[in-house]
């Protein structure tokens, strides 16, 4: 380990105590002591360590009670859980119908809109040139959509 510290002190320039850290952090693996103490920027690990619990987990996370005939049950600290009855678990088939009933409503039914009605457009450049000229093609444009209209009306 001594030839690590050594390794690790020349590679880092770090001092001996500060290299035991990082060796001692990573199973003695001198690449990896080497990849932290660069990635962390050479933090001291030993002042880095909360040397106190703190308050989060010095507390338990739910309370507890010891019954008479010496079972301990633990409460639930998250009060949508609790449900009347004892159970706490929704069956599978229970929890599909309620998030199919919060999706789609209670009817199972979702509103649907009319459908669009159909239409037809004819595109014509703006510099579309037939033999007759312009008013013949306006002309002639006019009795196709006349057609068209006729045909979908006896639909």
């Amino acid at each position: 380990m001594d030839d690590a510290i050594a390794q690790f002190t020349a590679i880092t320039s770090a001092e001996p105590e500060r290299a035991q850290q990082y060796l001692s952090l990573t199973d003695g693996n001198l690449e990896q002591a080497i990849q932290l103490f660069f990635d962390t920027g050479g933090v001291d690990m030993a002042a880095a360590a909360p040397s106190q619990p703190t308050q989060a987990a010095s507390q338990p996370a739910a309370t507890y009670r010891e019954n008479e005939d010496g079972t301990i049950t633990v409460d639930s600290d998250d009060e949508a859980e609790r449900q009347p009855g004892g159970s706490n678990l929704e069956d599978d088939e229970a929890m599909a119908r309620r998030l199919q009933e919060e999706a789609y409503g209670a009817g199972g039914q979702e509103e649907v809109r009319a459908p669009m009605a159909r239409r037809t457009e004819a595109l014509v450049g703006p510099d579309a040139a037939w033999d007759g000229g312009e008013d013949d093609m306006r002309s002639a444009m006019a009795q196709q959509m006349m057609a068209r209209q006729r045909r979908s009306e006896t639909l």
